[in-house]
Protein backbone atom coordinates (compact mmCIF):
# COMPACT_ATOMS: atom_id res chain seq x y z
CA UNK A 1 0.00 0.00 0.00
CA UNK A 2 1.32 3.46 -0.97
CA UNK A 3 0.32 6.65 0.79
CA UNK A 4 0.64 10.33 -0.19
CA UNK A 5 -0.36 13.53 1.60
CA UNK A 6 -1.15 16.57 -0.53
CA UNK A 7 -2.72 19.98 0.10
CA UNK A 8 -6.42 19.76 -0.77
CA UNK A 9 -6.42 23.09 -2.63
CA UNK A 10 -3.55 21.87 -4.85
CA UNK A 11 -5.44 18.64 -5.53
CA UNK A 12 -8.61 20.60 -6.33
CA UNK A 13 -6.69 22.88 -8.73
CA UNK A 14 -5.01 20.10 -10.72
CA UNK A 15 -8.24 18.05 -10.89
CA UNK A 16 -10.05 21.09 -12.31
CA UNK A 17 -7.25 21.52 -14.89
CA UNK A 18 -7.48 17.96 -16.27
CA UNK A 19 -11.03 16.68 -15.78
CA UNK A 20 -12.27 17.99 -19.16
CA UNK A 21 -9.76 15.73 -20.91
CA UNK A 22 -11.34 12.48 -19.77
CA UNK A 23 -12.61 10.47 -22.75
CA UNK A 24 -16.27 9.62 -23.12
CA UNK A 25 -15.48 7.09 -25.87
CA UNK A 26 -14.14 3.54 -25.78
CA UNK A 27 -10.83 3.59 -27.66
CA UNK A 28 -7.53 1.80 -27.18
CA UNK A 29 -4.95 3.78 -25.18
CA UNK A 30 -7.54 6.43 -24.36
CA UNK A 31 -8.83 6.46 -20.85
CA UNK A 32 -12.13 7.23 -19.24
CA UNK A 33 -10.10 7.97 -16.15
CA UNK A 34 -7.33 10.09 -14.72
CA UNK A 35 -3.77 8.81 -14.55
CA UNK A 36 -2.20 9.82 -11.25
CA UNK A 37 1.59 9.66 -11.01
CA UNK A 38 3.65 10.42 -7.93
CA UNK A 39 7.36 10.80 -8.64
CA UNK A 40 9.75 12.15 -6.03
CA UNK A 41 7.91 15.18 -4.60
CA UNK A 42 5.41 15.76 -7.42
CA UNK A 43 1.88 14.48 -8.03
CA UNK A 44 0.80 14.71 -11.68
CA UNK A 45 -2.64 14.06 -13.16
CA UNK A 46 -2.97 13.24 -16.85
CA UNK A 47 -6.06 12.81 -19.04
CA UNK A 48 -6.36 11.99 -22.75
CA UNK A 49 -9.54 11.92 -24.82
CA UNK A 50 -7.91 11.01 -28.13
CA UNK A 51 -7.62 14.63 -29.28
CA UNK A 52 -5.83 16.35 -26.43
CA UNK A 53 -3.63 15.46 -23.48
CA UNK A 54 -4.06 17.52 -20.33
CA UNK A 55 -1.55 17.45 -17.47
CA UNK A 56 -1.29 19.32 -14.22
CA UNK A 57 1.04 18.88 -11.25
CA UNK A 58 1.52 19.90 -7.65
CA UNK A 59 4.00 19.25 -4.85
CA UNK A 60 3.21 16.61 -2.27
CA UNK A 61 3.79 17.05 1.46
CA UNK A 62 5.07 13.52 1.88
CA UNK A 63 4.60 10.09 0.39
CA UNK A 64 5.74 7.25 -1.80
CA UNK A 65 5.90 6.94 -5.58
CA UNK A 66 3.04 5.23 -7.42
CA UNK A 67 1.08 5.27 -10.67
CA UNK A 68 -2.63 4.51 -11.04
CA UNK A 69 -5.65 5.21 -13.24
CA UNK A 70 -8.71 6.32 -11.32
CA UNK A 71 -12.23 7.32 -12.33
CA UNK A 72 -13.20 10.99 -12.10
CA UNK A 73 -13.72 11.92 -8.47
CA UNK A 74 -14.99 14.98 -6.66
CA UNK A 75 -13.49 16.83 -3.74
CA UNK A 76 -16.06 17.84 -1.10
CA UNK A 77 -16.41 21.52 -0.21
CA UNK A 78 -15.83 20.79 3.48
CA UNK A 79 -12.58 18.86 2.88
CA UNK A 80 -9.77 19.45 5.35
CA UNK A 81 -6.56 21.30 4.53
CA UNK A 82 -4.70 18.11 3.56
CA UNK A 83 -5.87 15.03 1.68
CA UNK A 84 -4.44 11.58 2.27
CA UNK A 85 -4.36 9.38 -0.83
CA UNK A 86 -3.83 5.66 -0.30
CA UNK A 87 -3.53 3.13 -3.08
CA UNK A 88 -3.91 -0.62 -2.77
CA UNK A 89 -3.94 -3.31 -5.46
CA UNK A 90 -7.43 -2.56 -6.74
CA UNK A 91 -8.66 0.58 -4.97
CA UNK A 92 -7.62 4.16 -4.31
CA UNK A 93 -8.81 6.02 -1.22
CA UNK A 94 -9.11 9.79 -0.90
CA UNK A 95 -9.37 10.73 2.78
CA UNK A 96 -10.59 14.32 3.23
CA UNK A 97 -10.97 13.87 7.02
CA UNK A 98 -14.72 14.71 6.94
CA UNK A 99 -15.36 12.32 4.08
CA UNK A 100 -13.59 9.32 2.58
CA UNK A 101 -13.96 8.15 -1.02
CA UNK A 102 -12.95 4.64 -2.07
CA UNK A 103 -12.79 4.11 -5.83
CA UNK A 104 -11.98 1.04 -7.89
CA UNK A 105 -8.87 1.54 -10.04
CA UNK A 106 -9.22 1.38 -13.82
CA UNK A 107 -7.14 -1.41 -15.32
CA UNK A 108 -5.45 -1.18 -18.68
CA UNK A 109 -2.86 0.77 -20.58
CA UNK A 110 -2.57 4.53 -20.69
CA UNK A 111 -0.99 6.41 -23.60
CA UNK A 112 2.74 7.18 -23.22
CA UNK A 113 2.02 10.88 -22.70
CA UNK A 114 5.60 11.94 -21.89
CA UNK A 115 6.76 11.08 -25.41
CA UNK A 116 4.56 13.89 -26.77
CA UNK A 117 6.20 16.54 -24.59
CA UNK A 118 9.84 15.49 -24.91
CA UNK A 119 10.18 15.80 -28.66
CA UNK A 120 13.18 17.66 -29.99
CA UNK A 121 12.64 19.31 -33.35
CA UNK A 122 15.79 19.65 -35.41
CA UNK A 123 15.94 21.49 -38.70
CA UNK A 124 18.37 23.75 -40.53
CA UNK A 125 17.88 26.67 -42.90
CA UNK A 126 20.79 27.62 -45.15
CA UNK A 127 21.11 30.69 -47.34
CA UNK A 128 23.72 33.00 -48.81
CA UNK A 129 24.20 35.76 -46.21
CA UNK A 130 25.74 38.20 -48.73
CA UNK A 131 22.73 37.94 -51.08
CA UNK A 132 20.32 38.47 -48.18
CA UNK A 133 22.23 41.51 -46.94
CA UNK A 134 22.24 43.00 -50.47
CA UNK A 135 18.47 42.45 -50.76
CA UNK A 136 17.81 44.25 -47.46
CA UNK A 137 20.11 47.27 -48.04
CA UNK A 138 17.15 49.48 -48.99
CA UNK A 139 16.44 50.50 -45.38
CA UNK A 140 19.81 51.42 -43.95
CA UNK A 141 20.02 51.86 -40.21
CA UNK A 142 16.70 50.09 -39.56
CA UNK A 143 17.86 46.50 -39.87
CA UNK A 144 20.96 45.13 -38.18
CA UNK A 145 21.80 41.69 -39.53
CA UNK A 146 24.00 39.55 -37.34
CA UNK A 147 23.87 35.86 -38.21
CA UNK A 148 26.74 34.83 -35.96
CA UNK A 149 24.46 33.08 -33.45
CA UNK A 150 22.30 31.54 -36.24
CA UNK A 151 19.47 31.01 -33.75
CA UNK A 152 17.21 33.83 -35.00
CA UNK A 153 13.82 32.44 -36.04
CA UNK A 154 13.07 33.00 -39.75
CA UNK A 155 9.90 32.39 -41.71
CA UNK A 156 9.40 32.25 -45.45
CA UNK A 157 6.19 33.87 -46.63
CA UNK A 158 5.89 33.19 -50.36
CA UNK A 159 9.03 34.67 -51.92
CA UNK A 160 9.67 37.16 -49.14
CA UNK A 161 11.87 36.26 -46.16
CA UNK A 162 10.47 37.83 -42.99
CA UNK A 163 12.87 38.27 -40.07
CA UNK A 164 11.86 39.32 -36.57
CA UNK A 165 13.79 42.56 -36.17
CA UNK A 166 14.47 44.72 -33.14
CA UNK A 167 15.52 48.33 -33.40
CA UNK A 168 19.21 48.20 -32.52
CA UNK A 169 19.70 51.95 -31.81
CA UNK A 170 22.48 52.60 -29.36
Amino acid sequence: MSKVIVKTEDLRRILKNVKNGVSKLERPLVSKGIRIEVKKTTLTMITCDGYKILTSSCEIIEGEEFTAITPIFRIPKNASENTIIEIDKEVITFDYQEEKQILKLIKGEFINWESFFNREINFKISFNVKLLQDALKGEEGVINLDFSDSKSPMFINGKKLVLPVRNMEE
